[in-house]
């Protein structure tokens, strides 16, 4: 019988609780365990995380660089943490023996990514990157009849995603929004990620030589625009042609929405082949609607209800990964290369990053920024 696989996890608080829910679902079948977790801010956290700590007799770190120090023999570390930290932090578990599962994205800084992926070639297991989607048994069930040539050839690939965002999003740290910080490349992003997931669904579903490739990107052309006060852009307007001379478009925001859904998100991914349409409305449903009338519409929906099945799926999968029931890990760092050049090409539109007219610009009660005729202008864009 496998022992469990000695886990630690980088964080507390933040995104970094949903991994600490997914793998106490997998110590609950004696997969894995937490043996280490650390926090720059442990000292400030509730008495009932550090009492749940030790009652799970997990030892806990004020740093990463301590944990690892101080923690042998550790089979597997999630990076739950801030963009920035990634690279560094990423090398910082390679070199000692630990296999990675790094939160999405690695960063969005092509040259760093490369400096990574050279790394990684000392790994001792192949790093996860946590784009989630694409490991949904549905999906890949969708991908394989797509490689099997059912739906004809992949015509085009369209995103249209409206999620808008305060200015609470921005102030929650201090790299949200940002190019740079302190000097370094930071290149924080709608698409690269908030709507992350959705890109790279799309850069995957493109990738037609076997259910794990994700197609690389010929060229990209963006224009890019801000209405909230911040370095970046909120609102992106982006086409590239893939190989296979697929076509992508996708028109993703942050601005609020001028109807009565206000913040409500909206997102629609959208695959055109030569016989069908697929569309996605939420990431857990699918519509597929044949060209020539020959099948019925068919509705399928995955079996995965809400996140915190979707971290722990991919947490049980990077596990048998580890354990060598499966070949490779769902979402390698070199399968995420097209994302980050694509991130990455969006930051160096030819027009920089332009300010909507102050006429288009509406500041609502919450501080949040809309803009007039947005929605219907990214909707004509990409659909």
């Amino acid at each position: 019988m496998n022992q469990p696989l000695r886990v630690a996890i980088a964080g507390l608080g933040g995104f970094a609780h949903t991994h600490h829910e997914a793998l106490r679902a997998l110590e609950a079948t004696g997969v894995a365990r937490l043996v280490a977790t650390c926090d720059p801010t442990l000292t400030t956290l509730p008495h009932t995380i550090e009492e749940e700590l030790i009652a799970r007799e997990a030892r806990f770190f004020p740093t990463l660089e301590e944990l690892l120090s101080r923690t042998p023999d550790l089979d597997w570390v999630c990076l739950p943490t801030p963009i920035p930290f990634h690279a560094d932090q990423h090398r910082q578990v390679v070199e000692t023996g630990a296999a990675c599962y790094l939160e999405k994205p690695p960063t969005l800084w092509l040259p760093e990514l490369h400096q990574m992926l050279e790394v990684e070639k000392q790994a001792s297991k192949a790093t996860n990157v946590g784009f989630n989607f694409v490991g949904d048994p549905f999906r890949r069930e969708f991908k394989q009849r797509v490689i099997n040539g059912e739906f004809g050839p992949l015509k085009s690939v369209r995103l249209f995603a409206h999620w808008p965002r305060t200015p609470a999003y921005y102030l929650r740290n201090n790299w949200a929004g940002k190019r740079f910080l302190d000097g370094k490349p930071v290149m924080d992003s709608p698409i690269g990620n908030a709507c992350a997931h959705f890109v790279q669904n799309l850069l995957w579903m493109a990738g037609q030589d076997c259910i794990d490739h994700v197609a690389n990107i010929v060229d990209c052309e963006a224009e890019t625009f801000r209405a909230y006060e911040i370095e970046s852009y909120d609102t992106v307007f982006l086409k590239a042609t893939l190989q296979d001379q697929i076509q992508l478009k996708l028109a993703v925001s942050h601005t609020l929405r001028e109807d009565s859904a206000g913040e409500a998100q909206s997102d629609l991914e959208l695959y055109e082949f030569e016989r069908a349409t697929i569309e996605f409305p939420t990431w857990r449903s699918a519509k597929i609607v044949w060209k020539d009338g020959s099948k019925s519409e068919e509705l399928v929906e995955s079996g995965w209800r809400d996140y915190r099945d979707v971290v722990r799926e991919n947490f049980l999968s990077y596990a048998r990964y580890l354990r060598g029931e499966t070949e490779r890990p769902i979402t390698t760092l070199q399968d995420s290369e097209p994302f980050v050049k694509l991130c990455h090409d969006s930051q160096h539109s030819p027009k920089g990053i332009q300010d909507f007219s102050f006429e288009r610009v509406k500041t609502g009660a919450s501080g949040g920024r809309s803009v007039l005729g947005l929605e219907s202008q990214m909707r004509n864009f990409c659909l």
